[in-house]
């Protein structure tokens, strides 16, 4: 009798409408929060201020940083100064920055700033930020400056540099269009980018915004490019992964139903594009934190409702999700023009590409973005085997990686 090998079916994927993604909920924050500051250095994460309590009202106070390994939260030093929340917060150069804020209720604005030495744990002021005391701003940071702006006094476009070397202030060119706060915004390639956010928020009354801008600071330039394609939002979380900028989650709607949205969106530069993603499996949820370290994403904390009739915070959480997308969006703009070649046979799939390539790994994804195998490759040799005894039939992704190269095919297999 005949031995019956799986069959695959071929085709070249081109620009994906799918997305590669999966998430794990992992230990809550101490405390439900909304508004805090956070940052990654290095492969670590750190979390502070916020408010823990909205009846009555109440600042979370410390400091925590989250222990991969071991799924804990573990107290760091406090940041001194007054407890905040709706802070700016960014790392560069190994150290954490707190920049203002607000403080109590009513609402005390706050510019001081503060750098945090995760090795000592401890804490240094440094120069007050010279713009107006804000709430809710955009604060990120490139391989060599940091930037604040935009928020909430009035509804604010202003842009600030921060050189850490020498602790100094620079005023930058202005957001075009108006003023606004809660926005997202991420960093690619040392350039900013900023999208959605809102204005005048009053009782009854809100402007949701879609628009997307680049600045690039060795212009001193604001770009306008593809707009956000989803509802206008306030508070999303966003971050920088893998060549991308994601956006997810965050507050909208109207002055008589105010939601907090679970879908998320990757946004490529090299194409000017966005991609839906699969939907965020928890909550709606908006104005928390989000981080990503060398390998993992991370987004916590924030409201999960909101009153109707006022924009106010009505239910906040403590929840915290660990993020892994896989980077399959956007990287037909990287392909060098040469294919792979995927070949059946008794073994499994046999790979082929480029010798050219200098191929370096080959991932196999399914079509719920898991990696089902993942082979470092001799990048000389110009093929590999992947094993495949164990696949059940359906559709998967094989994608080779390599030095300025990224190639990927789909493959049917059935049994």
């Amino acid at each position: 009798m005949k031995p019956r090998y799986p069959i695959f079916l071929l085709a070249l994927i081109a620009a994906p409408s799918a997305f590669a993604q999966y998430w794990n909920q992992r230990a809550d924050f101490p405390s439900t929060n909304y508004a805090p500051y956070g940052f990654s250095i290095g492969d670590r994460v750190f979390v502070g201020g916020g408010i823990s309590g909205l009846a009555p009202f109440t600042e979370f106070p410390g400091l925590q940083e989250y222990l991969p390994a071991s799924d804990q939260w573990v107290a760091r030093t406090a940041c001194p100064g007054p407890m905040r929340y709706g802070v700016a917060g960014f790392s560069i150069n190994g150290k954490g920055y707190v920049v203002g804020g607000w403080s109590g209720s009513p609402p005390t604005a706050l510019n001081d700033v503060w750098e945090y030495d995760p090795m000592a744990d401890a804490w240094t002021q440094k120069n007050n930020f010279p713009g107006s005391a804000r709430y809710s701003c955009v604060s990120v940071a490139t391989s060599t400056k940091a930037y604040i702006g935009l928020g909430h006094a009035t509804w604010l476009n202003d842009w600030w540099e921060y050189d850490p070397g020498q602790d100094s202030w620079t005023q930058r060119a202005t957001l075009p269009g108006p003023g606004r706060a809660a926005c997202g915004a991420f960093v690619i390639n040392d350039e900013v980018y900023v999208t959605a956010g809102s204005r005048d928020v009053m009782n009854l009354t809100a402007t949701f915004l879609l628009d997307l801008f680049r600045y690039s600071p060795d212009t001193d330039t604001w770009t306008a490019l593809a707009p956000f394609p989803a509802l206008g939002r306030s508070a999303p979380y966003s971050f920088t992964y893998g060549g991308l900028g994601y956006v997810m989650c965050g507050g909208g709607g109207d002055a008589n139903s105010h939601d907090e949205y679970n879908d998320a969106w990757a946004y490529s530069p090299g194409t000017d594009q966005w991609y839906q993603l699969g939907l965020f499996p928890g909550v709606g949820m908006a104005g928390g934190l989000a981080c990503c370290t060398s390998t993992t994403c991370y987004i916590g904390t924030g409201a999960t409702g909101t009153a109707s009739n006022s924009w106010v915070a009505t239910e906040i959480t403590a929840a915290f999700w660990e993020y892994h997308p896989t980077g399959l969006i956007g990287l037909d703009e990287l392909q060098a023009g040469d294919g792979i070649r995927v070949v059946p046979s008794a073994d499994g799939l046999l790979v082929q590409w480029p010798a050219t390539a200098r191929a370096q790994q080959l991932h196999l994804f399914d079509m719920g973005g898991r990696v089902v195998r993942t082979q470092t490759l001799n990048n000389n040799s110009g093929q590999a085997l992947c094993s495949t005894g164990d696949l059940a039939s359906g559709l998967y992704v094989v994608q080779v990686n390599g030095d300025g190269y990224a190639e990927r095919v789909k493959v049917m297999v059935t049994r």
